[in-house]
């Protein structure tokens, strides 16, 4: 398992930011961040494909991680 000073290199991402990173990453299950890269790719797709507020398609996916409904 690659530590946060690995991924920071291969990102080109300060170390502390990787950190922070794996240490958030721990709270969720690997279904759900297999859920929530699937929901990123979504919302990519729209934000291409359609008139789409980039925005708001963000803030509704922060607000379904977070469980606010």
């Amino acid at each position: 398992e690659p530590n946060s000073y690995t991924i920071a290199s291969r990102l080109g991402i300060h170390p502390f930011v990787a950190q922070q990173a794996v240490r958030d990453s721990q709270r969720f299950t690997s279904e759900e961040l297999q859920d929530i890269f699937h929901q990123l790719v979504e919302i990519d797709v729209a934000i291409k494909t359609s008139a789409a507020d980039p925005r708001l398609l963000f803030d509704l996916l922060v607000m379904r991680i977070c469980g606010i409904r």
